[in-house]
């Protein structure tokens, strides 16, 4: 990979493994699970658990494509570069490309402007300001230096994480109960409906989404072709594990109907405190700025791995000697983050990535598909996940 340290034009390889976990779990729990365990425990009450194992299936098999893809082609692009290989068309790479970079925009304006509301809430400042504000600070950090990014993020990581965990040690007597919801399963399966049981489980995945964020930071990472591939994979596991046990907790709550209501529902489960939803409210608004974050970072990256392939303006592709980070990159995502969160309402445009979301993982499933095929092997996993995201897709649009 060369001396980055003797190369301007490079990326600085800085992270490690456990940088990249902290990362990865950031990016997957981000304020997802806080706003939409509620809203799941509502829709199908116990049968949350089983939403959440069809939504970690869909996401685990695409996130063993995503590893196998990042050892396969470690550059910043990520997505771009999978399809670029595996297809040859440069527009339909081209295409990728700027889908990613469009989830990653408004996912950030999204965060950034609901972030916004919220502290207008607690400081009276008018909500535009917050949001100009929100977006010009995380737009700096992701400037500044990939370190200082990855430390941000783990250090809001242990915040989010760490609660879940609280919730989860707090109420350890409630894992006890996990065979009683397993009986209460098999008693009311024949009232399951199976459109409610998959749109559900459509919701739940956006709480696993994170993952792919995670390629387009392979060229700052050491040992790459070993770190990244690992570094996804424990990150989902993590994520699993806690999502599960935060609903077994949930799921012991007398009140569900409280649950589906609250817009901080995680404040419920920890003990009756007037500070819980204070602290809740508190770390939601950091999970979101954390999202945020990630998704500049990401997008940035992508945009400069196209402008290195000549498939984006050439000069989004430098690299500043003094912070190491595609700077012109950032700042035009930045400034795009800020424009869109300033002028539109995106609850619309937000759904509509998660459809775009899929669709990326579908292509970038297919074309390991591809690349298997052409040397020989079965394409086994590669093809259950592609076929897992379009019946998801399917099943949605058929829902709506």
């Amino acid at each position: 990979m060369g001396n980055d340290r003797s190369d301007p034009a490079k990326l600085k390889r800085s992270i490690g493994l456990v940088g990249m976990v902290f990362y990865g779990v950031g990016t997957i729990v981000g304020g997802g699970i806080y706003a939409l365990l509620g809203k799941m425990i509502g829709a199908v009450g116990v049968f949350t658990p089983l939403s959440l194992m069809i939504a970690g299936a869909v996401a685990l098999v695409s996130a063993l494509s995503f590893a196998e893809m990042s050892r396969r082609f470690p550059a910043s692009e990520g997505e771009v570069a999978y399809v670029d290989a595996a297809f040859g068309w440069r527009r339909l790479s081209q295409l990728v490309g700027t889908l990613v970079i469009l989830t990653g925009v408004v996912s950030a304006a999204t965060l950034c402007a609901a972030t916004g509301g919220f502290l207008l809430d607690i400081t009276g400042v008018p909500a535009l300001g917050m949001i100009v504000l929100t977006a010009v600070v995380l737009t700096a950090i992701a400037a500044w230096g990939v370190s200082q990014s990855v430390a941000a993020v783990a250090l809001v990581t242990i915040l989010e994480v760490g609660t879940l965990v609280v919730i989860i040690l707090l109420s350890a007597d409630s894992l006890t109960a996990v065979p009683r919801l397993l009986g209460q399963m098999t008693g009311q399966w024949d009232q399951l409906e199976g459109a409610a049981l998959m749109t559900t489980a459509f919701l739940a995945f956006y709480a696993f989404v994170g993952f792919e964020d995670m390629v387009n930071m392979a060229e700052e990472v050491r040992d790459v072709e070993r770190t990244l591939p690992l570094a996804i994979l424990i990150s989902v596991a993590i994520t699993f594990v806690l999502y599960l046990g935060v609903a077994a907790v949930a799921l012991n709550l007398e009140d569900r109907e409280a649950l589906a209501q609250s817009n901080t529902p995680m404040a419920l489960l920890l003990p009756p405190d007037h500070t819980a939803g204070i602290t809740i409210g508190v770390i939601s608004i950091l999970a979101g700025l954390n999202g945020a974050l990630v998704q500049i970072v990401m997008a940035a990256r992508v945009l400069y791995g196209m402008a290195r392939k000549g498939m984006a303006p050439g000069r989004l592709g430098a690299v500043s000697t003094a912070t190491r980070t595609p700077l012109f990159a950032t700042l035009m995502v930045g400034a795009t983050v800020l424009l869109l969160a300033v002028s539109f309402p995106l609850v619309g445009l937000a759904q509509a990535t998660s459809f775009i979301i899929l669709g990326v993982f579908a292509l970038v499933n297919l074309s390991l598909v591809v690349l298997r095929r052409r040397e020989g092997g079965i394409p086994w996993l590669p093809g259950i996940a592609a076929a897992g995201c379009v019946a998801m897709l399917t099943l949605r649009l058929a829902a709506l």
